[in-house]
């Protein structure tokens, strides 16, 4: 969940840093910063490092938020409806993925460094497999841009 609001909220800075606005950014920066502070502070003496991992979870997740928001505003092109229900299929499909991942490294004991990391290797193939192959049977358009890129053929301006 935190790399999820985590990505959405680099996505949104670098809009605003592609439309020479910095300024903007900062702001967000300081607000994401504060409030991981905050909750960091609060959260860490109960729950130790899982609090960590959620203040940083719930701070990204709400200037995600507040940038999406001040992007729309300032465009009036995100088409907030048609981008949510994309990331969403992106979230399930990677949600599945994952599990899968887990699946192999819960089950999975490697013994040697060898044996651990051909067991990431493997959950990392199968799990990234499953979640771009669940994407594409959700429908989410970029796959079927990322598969016409990967089997066009060059041209000769290409070259």
């Amino acid at each position: 969940v935190g790399l999820f609001a985590f990505s959405a909220y680099l996505y949104t800075i670098r809009a605003m840093y592609s439309r020479l606005d910095t300024r903007t950014p900062f702001l967000l920066n300081l607000l994401e910063n504060t409030l991981n502070i905050a909750l960091a502070v609060a959260l860490y003496p109960s729950l130790g490092v899982k609090g960590l991992a959620l203040s940083w979870t719930i701070s990204y997740s709400i200037a995600a938020v507040v940038a999406w928001g001040i992007l729309d505003r300032r465009l009036g092109v995100l088409e907030g409806k048609r981008s949510a229900t994309v990331m969403m299929r992106i979230v399930l499909s990677s949600a599945f993925g994952a599990g899968a991942a887990w699946l192999i490294l819960s089950y999975l004991d490697p013994s040697t460094p060898l044996a651990a990391i051909a067991t990431v290797l493997l959950a990392g193939v199968v799990g990234g497999g499953i979640g771009i192959g669940g994407a594409a049977a959700l429908g989410v358009p970029e796959i079927a841009d990322l598969r016409a890129t990967l089997t066009r053929s060059p041209s000769a301006s290409d070259l």
